[in-house]
């Protein structure tokens, strides 16, 4: 069902609660304080409240979110053009917030400015990550979700879709549904001030972050 505000709200807090612990980026992190908690609530809000939102519960335990908004591709927009040496700077730009904040919506940065790569000039349908119980990876939601979102998205005219993706199986979600998949940010490049913020390889196998790129007409599972 389309989300409200205030299950945006709710869900938020779920993510950031609840579901925070079970992020294998989170267990280096020693200082997650209430403080760091209400600026990651504020980024998950931000990051929800762009466009359409869709949630999807099973008795009332499992959750799971998936939100897009309208892209666009322009021919004069700056791509990629590298990793830099150090993203300190990038980070502060993004401040107030933990740095755990900042690096995650820089290395997001980084991946959209790939998406002129992959998809022509023109409109596309982004849609950001979706999380669910830890326990319940095999319970079709995340596919469920990803359907819905692609479905919305050809009832709206769009061709192409993009999606960042930084869990492996949401990873093997996507390809099950033949979006081709680029691993764009190893966690090692996520460099600041000299050293690298997280280790290059997480509990769960994570060694970065992929970008998920389709064109919707060549979908059969809708």
């Amino acid at each position: 069902m389309k989300a409200t505000v205030h299950d945006l709200e709710v869900i938020s807090d779920i993510r950031t609660y609840e579901l925070l612990k079970y992020n294998p980026i989170s267990e280096h992190i020693t200082d997650i304080t209430f403080t760091t908690h209400e600026y990651y609530k504020a980024a998950v809000l931000e990051e929800l409240v762009e466009g359409l939102s869709l949630i999807m519960c099973i008795d009332s335990y499992v959750i799971g979110f998936l939100t897009g908004f309208k892209g666009e591709v322009k021919a004069d927009d700056v791509g990629f053009t590298g990793f830099k040496e150090d993203y300190a700077e990038d980070c502060a730009k993004k401040l107030p917030c933990p740095p755990e904040v900042a690096i995650i919506k820089v290395i997001v940065d980084e991946m959209r400015k790939c998406i002129k790569y992959h998809v022509p000039v023109g409109y596309y349908y982004s849609i950001s990550r979706f999380s669910i119980q830890k326990d319940f990876c095999g319970a079709g939601l995340g596919k469920a979700l990803w359907k819905a979102s692609l479905t919305i998205a050809k009832q709206h005219g769009f061709k192409y879709v993009e999606a960042e993706c930084s869990a492996v199986a949401s990873t093997k979600v996507a390809e099950s549904l033949g979006l081709r998949s680029f691993f764009v940010f190893p966690l090692e490049r996520a460099i600041l001030n000299g050293k690298p913020f997280f280790p290059p390889v997480l509990s769960d196998g994570l060694t970065g972050a992929n970008l998920v790129i389709g064109e919707i007409d060549n979908y059969n599972t809708l």
